[in-house]
Parts: structure tokens; C-alpha cells; sequence
């Protein structure tokens, strides 16, 4: 079977293309079965041997041993570098060189050239003697270049240097009287594309005797057989390559690859206007010397970058050493901003954080950043990235292109980051005939059609800097992981990872832990232990107590568990009653059961709120790592299977995960076929709560709650159910109904021509993320025929945290339809204000425990709430949207509110949670019903 070249040829599998060239010819032998499996098409003329004469036949037929001495090197050797030896077949001296690739061995053989032999040891002797005399990279390459041009004798001899792009300039060459030289000038990437560049990576020599010569074919015996010519001698080249040597004027080609350090680094490219041959000794010594030269300039580019890598190390050091004598994070960088742009050789440079900029040095203006900070936030937030070349997004704005041709992006987490800037350089350069890439669109310019031209072209190039030095984004890695380290110890960073109520780690700090805890057991060969904790019966005290009360329950709870445990380990609120421990490097079973018991002993003991005794207790799930789980989600999964468990078998306990609580997905089945059953039965209702202007005593709308008429539990509010929800992955079908079963009863009031309120309600961060709200509405508005612009949704803040943009383009998207969404629990996590700035919300929804904490008896604690409270002012005032503070209770709590300024109020003081009659009724008389509340 006869495989020939294909494809285009950048995308084309050279090292596959079954041909070779003909002045060698070629055997390949399985060295299973020690049977030729494949020749060339014209190897009788070397071996006295037609192809049919030899399928099937064992390769001791026609060769000696030492022919093939690679399928008998040890396996650890590199068989795939060719042994080469002189023999006499077929009454011809030959050079045969041989190399095994997979389970086949390769034999290539040629005429052996009647030309003299110089003393090849005598000529590296002396040549490595000059190159150890050699300073420079270039300097060495521009050496060995001058050698392979007085060894071989061809037309003209080039030094070609690849740059950043892949394109190349030729930096030195030599030329035979008459010859063109093309010093100086570039030649495109597409010249050599990355599957050739590949190649010559691997097998650095490749010589095309004639041009004019055609290819001979590889005739391989079996139809699934398929050569791998990486390595092989003769491997015939892509037939646009020869087109691209005659439109040149070459006849014959010789070339050598520079590889240092695994990558290639340039060529030396030998042209001759006429065929000739260089014998295989001649090309491998050539070889040899390249090598040698290689690691010279290996060894020098190693010292030098070292050198600089030093300096570069000190710079860090010294800013790293500043900046931690700091204790605000922001203004800490950027009291050392400009020794970071000088440290990137940059001429300007951009901190961002939390909404607030700092600039230095030259940078574009206000509208251009505005332009840049969406380009920046379309970049990977996990890791370093450049550019040295402006991007076709940002071309648009002059200013960025002046000031933004270079781009060093050092992001610090999700919205923060570092943006080094570098000016547009404008450089001319002289191309050896016009590319392809440049090509006009009135120019006809096919894939496959290589270039006939090779006059200089010149190109005066816009919108790029200098390149990043490797140096540079090294450093730039280094000083990214030092500075997250370092906002993460300090204030700013402590805010966003800790739970405002009870001063715990919050859910995004835990799992930072986990992580880290993880990867530590792992290299340290330990063990730790995750705990789930929910409380029991806390529910009650929030409603007979009021939400004060459950709030000094949780802070607590939270400064037993802390005493308890140690500071290596980690005590986290994830939400409402749930908490979370990890405990770290523990060595046996009984060990975590101890800790176990402790934590129920200590959340069972009386807890003095008000003056009454209030007694709770917990259930637990326990996973330890490496025994159950070896990753961050396992481990927690494991864990809540373990608590659901618990609270299965009544609460107020602990259990470790175990292989048999598996068979718990067949309860979660059966709990979710009840759940299925409840939105078929229509057991879901809403009820509704006002949200009203205590200034102006008006009714501003409702809050639809959903609750759920259980055929055993009796009445269930969302809090008792949603676990059960969220566990059976129906979070997103329970959104989809509150929303159908809200526009189903704004119609109703609508035929009824009630004076109605816009009505909200509440999704999670994870229903509003990842259900199409905006298509469900747009449908659901056109089903009732009421439209859509009375709806607001209330969604939680950590969607803004989750994923800002996925937030802010369904929040704008909504608003373009009318409907408008409300920041609930806003002021638990770290939103920047400019963030906000570009969301199209309603309204800002706090909860009363910021007025409800212990710390509010102290001179301090006032101090803080006021201020609090003045930030929660300003930012609605800023963005001109109603501040409502909601799960108000009592008349002391709402007289706090007042004297705070705050007007717009929900919570239990106003209403509780309404029937549709009830709130028909508030809808029909709600001045009357507002002044019954006594508010």
C-alpha cells in the first residue's frame, strides 16, 4: 500500500507521508517477527532486489546484523537515533544507517560518495577549541554557521533566528560571488508552519539533493501498515516546500536545526543553485557540530538568564519586604506601585481592587480604561497572562493603542488585578517578498501556493510593544502568588472570607482550607477529618424568640466550637444553622469520634439569651481523608450523606461516613418522587409578606413566599424543605413554579382591577445562575397576557460573587424586559462598588441583624453599626436606588431602623406571612392595614 503526501500543507502529518527521496532507499522490519514489512520503490537498484521479492521475507534475506544493529540495543536506549555504518551490497559500497520507531526498525541506505574524506576528528577538535574561545548566543550560532559554509561549499548559507511570533529574520549569511543574499530580512511563519517546525525540532538535518528529482514511494505490504518517518533520512518533503525552493532559484537544500533547551531556536539554511549531494558522514558531522553548538549556547542563554533571574529575585524581595511591613493591603501595593512598573520595564501601570483604581506612570484615559478593564475581565482570572501585540477588540481606541500595545495582566482573584503597560513601539520591517498574511483582499492568495516572489517588502508594523522577557512573566507568576498570599492575611481579605454574624470563615474560606488541607495530607502521608454540622431545633427559637435571638444562638454556638478546637484546624458558618470543621492531621478513628462528642456536648449545654435557658443540639456527618475520599467534593459529599443520616435517625448525633450509607440514594429517590408529587398535587402556595414606606405609610409591594402544605409535616416554610429541595437537584423546578404561580396570581388581581403593587420573589444564587430567567418570564408574560414589569426578583448577593458576569448580564438582560431585581442580603460578602455601578438593580435589600449583635452594647459596637450603616446609605445613594431593611420583628428593632433613616421596612412588625385573601385585602385597604400594624 502506497501512501503519498496529503492535505494542506500546514495541517498535513509530514512525518507520515510515505515517501522518501531518491537518492536513498529504504527497508522497514517488524522486530516482532523479524519479517520486511515495507521498501521503497526503488530499492532493487541497491540491493539487487525487486519489492514483490521481498514481502514477507525475513531481513536476514538481504542484510547482515550489524545492518540493523538498533533492534538490539537494550530497550532504555533511544533507538530512534540512527547507527550508521559502511557495506558492501549488490557489488556497492552503501552508507547504511538504521533507527527503530515503535515495534518496526527503519534501514536507510545510499551510494557511498566518491568524495574525499577530511579528518572529521581532526576538524572538532579545532572547532570546539574556537568555540569555547566564543561569547554570545549569536556569536556562537554566527561560529558554527561559517564552519557548515566552509565544509559544504553551497551557493549561500544563511543564519536564520526565529522570533517570538515564529517568524524569522535571517541575522548572518554567506554568499558566493553573484549569489542573492537576504541579510537582514524576515520571512513569515507560514514560511515553515509548526508541524514542520516540529519536525525539524526532532530530526535536526534535512537535505533535498535536486528539487527536480520526484519522490519515490514506500510500498508497505499490509493496508493498516503506517510508517513514522520522524527520524528517517530520506523522508521526502511536502511537494510546496520544493515549489517554494524553485520560485527561490535552489535546486538543492541542506538545513540544520538549533534546538536549545528543547526548543528551536534557529536554522542554518544551505542553498545551491545547482544538484548536490552531501554523503551521509558529511551531513552527520555537520550534525555533530550543530549539537555542539547548541549546548554551548545553551549553557550561555542558561547563564545569562540566571544572571538576570538574580536580579529579578532581589527586585521581588525587596518589594515583597516593603509591602509586608504594611498592614492595609491596597494602599500597601500601591505605596510600591511604581518599583513594580520599573521592576516589568513597563511605562505604565494599573491596580485595581475592589472597585478602586490606582495609576501610575503613562496610561490612557478614563473612556479607554473603561474599554480595557472589559477586555481584561474576558481574561483567565486563575493565571498570568501577555500580550505584546494589540488585540482587535482594543484596537479601536487609539489611546490603548498608543498606550496598551503591551499588556502584562497579573490577576489578584476574580475582579482584582494588577495591569502592567507597555507603549507602542512602531517598527519597519523588511520581508524577503510580500507574505501571504499581508496580501490585499482584492489579492487572490491560495493556502497551498507558496511564494514567487522574494523581493524586499517593506511593512511599517503598528499596536506592539517589546516582548515580555520570560523573565518577566516568571516574575510576574511569583509576585501574583506572593500578593494573594498576602491580601488574603490581611483586613481587606479577612472581610471577604469570614461570616459577618459569628466572625467564622465563611463557605469560601472553608473550601480555600479544605484545599489546602487536602494537599497537605497527601504530601505528608496524613489524615484529617471534615465535619457537617447542622443544629437541631434552632428554627423555633427564630420564631418565638425573633431573629436577635437566633443570631446570639449562632455567635455562641460558634465561640464554643471555636475554644474547643485548635488553631490549626478550621471552624466554618456556611449558612444559617449549617457549619462546618475541618480537623486537621489526626491519627486514628477514635481521635475524631472524641472531637465528635465534644462539639454535641458543648452545643447541648444551656444557652442564657434574654434571661431564659435555650437548649439546641447538632447532627454530624463525618469523612475522613484518605479513607473515604481523597478530594474536595467527595469528602464533603461523604459528610452530608453522613448528617442526612443523622437527622434520618432522629438528630442530635454523629455518624462516620461508611461504604453502606450509599443505599441512601434510594431514600433521596423516594423523597424526590414525594417532592414531584407536591408540585403535581399543587401542595406549594405563596403566601405574601408587605414591604412598606413607614414614612409616607404606603404600601410599596409584596414578597411571595413559598410554603408547603405536607400531607404529614403539616404547613412547611421554605427554610424547613429547601435541603430537601437542593439535595434532589429540583432547586431550579421550584423556581420555575414560584415564578408561574406569582404571574398566575398577579393575573388574577389584575382581571379583579385591584390596585396592585409589584410583587417579588426570592431565588438563591444558584437558581438565578443557572435557570433562564429572562426566556421564562419573556414566555410566562406572554401566557397570562399581564406582562412583566411589575416583577422583581430578589437575589441573593453571593450570585454577584459566584459569577459576576453571568449575574450582571441576566440582571441587565431583565431590565431591558421591565423587570427589575433587588440585592437581597446585601453586605455578607465583597462586592465593589463599581461592580454595582453596572448593574440595572431596584433596590438593596439588608437584613435587621446588623442591628441585632451582641457588639451593639459597647461604645465600639455603635460605632461600627453607624458606619456600617453609612456605607449601606452611600451606596444607595450613589446608585439612587431604595434602601430596605427587612426581617424586622419587633417595635424596638424598627425604632433602630428609624433612627438609622431608613424608611423602606419588611418583616413580621408589618404583616405575617399572608394568605392571597389576606393580601387581597391589603391591596383593597392598605392604608387601613398599614395603620392597623401600629408602625
Amino acid at each position: 500500500m502506497n501512501k503519498g503526501p496529503f492535505g494542506n500543507c500546514k495541517q498535513a502529518a509530514l512525518h507520515q507521508i510515505q515517501q522518501i527521496q531518491s537518492y536513498g532507499g529504504l527497508i522497514a522490519i517488524d522486530k516482532r517477527s523479524h519479517i520486511i514489512i515495507g521498501v521503497s520503490s526503488n530499492i532493487e537498484y541497491f540491493i539487487g532486489k525487486d519489492p514483490q521479492q521481498l514481502q514477507g521475507q525475513p531481513w536476514t534475506s538481504v542484510l547482515t546484523p550489524n545492518m540493523v544493529n538498533s533492534m538490539f540495543l537494550p530497550e532504555e536506549r533511544d533507538t530512534s537515533i540512527a547507527q550508521v555504518m559502511q557495506a558492501q551490497l549488490n557489488g556497492q559500497l552503501l552508507e547504511v544507517s538504521n533507527h527503530c520507531v515503535e515495534h518496526y526498525c527503519l534501514v536507510e541506505m545510499e551510494l557511498a560518495s566518491s568524495a574525499s574524506h577530511v579528518n572529521s576528528f581532526s576538524l572538532k577538535t579545532d572547532f570546539l577549541k574556537r568555540l569555547s574561545q566564543t561569547a554570545g548566543v549569536l556569536a556562537s550560532a554566527k561560529l558554527v554557521m561559517n564552519e557548515i559554509a566552509n565544509y559544504i561549499d553551497f551557493d549561500r548559507v544563511m543564519l536564520y533566528r526565529f522570533l517570538p511570533d515564529w517568524h524569522g529574520e535571517v541575522v548572518a549569511e554567506r554568499n558566493k560571488p553573484g549569489i542573492e543574499g537576504f541579510l537582514g530580512l524576515h520571512f513569515p511563519e507560514s514560511d515553515i508552519p509548526a508541524n514542520a517546525r516540529r519536525l525539524f525540532t526532532l530530526n535536526l538535518q534535512r537535505l533535498i539533493a535536486d528539487v527536480n528529482s520526484p519522490a519515490v514511494a514506500v510500498e508497505l505490504f499490509s493496508p493498516e501498515a503506517s510508517l513514522d518517518l520522524t527520524w528517517a533520512q530520506l523522508r521526502a518533503v511536502h511537494p510546496v516546500h520544493i515549489q517554494y525552493l524553485k520560485n527561490m532559484g535552489v535546486e538543492a537544500s541542506f538545513s540544520l536545526s538549533i534546538v536549545c533547551g528543547g526548543k528551536l531556536w534557529g536554522m542554518i539554511a544551505c542553498h545551491h543553485l545547482e544538484p548536490k549531494m552531501l554523503n551521509l558522514s558529511q551531513r552527520q558531522h555537520c550534525e555533530e557540530l550543530v549539537r555542539i553548538s547548541a549546548l554551548h549556547m545553551n549553557s550561555e542563554m542558561s547563564s545569562l538568564l540566571e544572571q538576570k533571574r538574580g536580579g529579578y529575585r532581589i527586585a521581588l524581595s525587596e518589594i515583597r519586604g516593603a509591602i509586608n511591613t504594611q498592614t492595609k493591603g491596597f494602599n500597601a501595593i500601591n505605596g510600591h506601585i511604581n518599583e513594580l512598573r520599573h521592576l516589568f520595564n513597563a511605562d505604565g501601570i494599573w491596580h485595581y481592587f475592589e472597585g478602586r483604581d490606582y495609576l501610575s506612570g503613562n496610561v490612557p484615559d478614563n473612556v479607554s480604561l473603561s474599554l480595557l478593564k472589559n477586555w481584561v475581565d474576558s481574561l483567565d482570572h486563575n493565571q498570568v497572562s501577555s500580550i505584546h501585540s494589540i488585540p482587535d477588540d482594543l484596537a479601536k481606541s487609539p489611546a490603548l493603542i498608543r498606550f496598551c500595545s503591551g499588556l502584562l495582566h497579573i490577576p489578584l482573584n476574580k475582579d482584582d488585578f494588577i495591569l502592567v503597560m507597555r507603549q507602542e513601539q512602531v517598527e519597519t520591517v523588511q520581508w524577503a517578498g510580500k507574505p501571504h498574511t499581508f496580501a490585499a483582499e482584492n489579492e487572490s492568495v491560495l493556502a497551498l501556493t507558496p511564494r514567487s516572489s522574494f523581493n524586499i517588502w517593506s511593512q511599517e508594523l503598528k499596536g506592539q510593544s517589546h516582548p515580555w522577557h520570560i523573565l518577566e512573566i516568571e516574575s510576574a507568576q511569583v509576585l501574583r502568588t506572593e500578593l494573594i498570599e498576602y491580601l488574603e492575611q490581611s483586613e481587606i481579605e479577612a472581610m471577604a472570607l469570614t461570616d459577618p454574624l459569628t466572625g467564622l470563615a465563611n463557605r469560601l474560606l472553608f473550601e480555600r482550607q479544605l484545599e489546602k488541607s487536602l494537599k497537605h495530607a497527601i504530601e505528608e502521608d496524613q489524615m484529617f477529618a471534615v465535619y457537617m454540622i447542622d443544629l437541631d431545633h434552632f428554627k423555633p427559637i427564630n420564631d418565638t424568640m425573633g431573629h436577635a435571638a437566633g443570631d446570639e444562638v449562632l455567635v455562641q454556638v460558634s465561640r464554643r466550637m471555636s475554644d474547643l478546637l485548635r488553631d490549626e484546624d478550621t471552624v466554618a458558618r456556611l449558612g444559617g444553622d449549617e457549619f462546618a470543621v475541618i480537623l486537621n492531621t489526626v491519627h486514628d478513628q477514635d481521635a475524631v469520634d472524641d472531637i465528635a462528642q465534644r462539639i454535641l456536648k458543648e452545643i447541648k449545654s444551656p444557652i442564657q439569651i434574654a434571661g431564659q435557658k435555650v437548649v439546641i443540639g447538632a447532627s454530624i456527618g463525618v469523612s475522613i481523608c484518605p479513607l473515604d475520599a481523597a478530594t474536595q467534593a467527595e469528602l464533603m459529599a461523604d459528610a452530608d450523606m453522613a448528617l442526612y443520616e443523622v437527622k434520618k435517625e432522629g438528630r442530635n448525633g454523629f455518624k462516620r461516613f461508611e461504604r453502606s450509607m450509599m443505599s441512601d440514594k434510594q431514600a433521596l429517590e423516594s423523597n424526590r418522587a414525594l417532592i414531584e408529587a407536591a408540585f403535581s398535587e399543587n401542595q406549594f402556595e405563596l403566601r405574601y409578606q408587605p414591604l412598606v414606606d413607614v414614612r409616607g405609610h404606603t404600601l410599596l409591594g409584596f414578597e411571595a413566599f413559598c410554603i408547603w402544605n405536607h400531607p404529614t409535616e403539616g404547613c412547611l416554610n421554605a427554610q424547613d424543605y429547601v435541603e430537601l429541595i437542593e439535595r434532589n437537584q429540583l432547586a431550579i423546578q421550584w423556581a420555575e413554579w414560584g415564578l408561574r404561580a406569582l404571574f398566575s396570581q398577579y393575573q388574577q388581581w389584575f382581571r379583579g382591577g385591584l390596585n396592585l403593587v409589584p410583587l417579588s420573589l426570592n431565588l438563591t444564587a444558584k437558581q438565578f445562575l443557572n435557570l433562564d430567567i429572562s426566556g421564562l418570564c419573556h414566555d410566562l408574560a406572554q401566557e397570562y397576557q399581564v406582562g412583566a414589569s411589575w416583577l422583581r426578583l430578589d437575589v441573593d448577593e453571593q450570585a454577584l460573587i459566584m459569577s459576576s458576569r453571568r449575574a450582571e448580564e441576566k440582571i441587565n438582560k431583565l431590565s431591558e424586559q421591565g423587570i427589575l431585581v433587588n440585592i437581597d442580603h446585601f453586605g455578607r460578602g465583597l462586592v465593589s462598588l463599581r461592580q454595582l455601578t453596572e448593574l440595572k438593580i431596584h433596590a438593596i435589600k439588608i437584613t435587621s441583624r446588623f442591628l441585632n449583635t451582641s457588639t451593639l452594647n459597647t461604645h465600639k459596637g455603635k460605632r461600627e453599626l453607624d458606619i456600617q450603616i453609612a456605607i449601606f446609605k452611600s451606596i444607595s445613594k450613589i446608585m439612587n436606588v431604595p434602601l430596605i431593611m427587612t426581617q424586622i420583628e419587633d417595635m424596638a428593632t424598627l425604632e433602630k431602623v428609624k433612627q438609622q433613616g431608613i424608611n423602606h421596612v419588611q418583616g413580621y412588625i408589618t404583616a405575617d406571612l399572608m394568605t392571597v385573601d389576606e393580601a387581597t385585602e391589603w391591596l383593597c385597604h392598605p392604608a387601613e392595614c398599614i395603620e392597623n400594624t401600629g408602625i
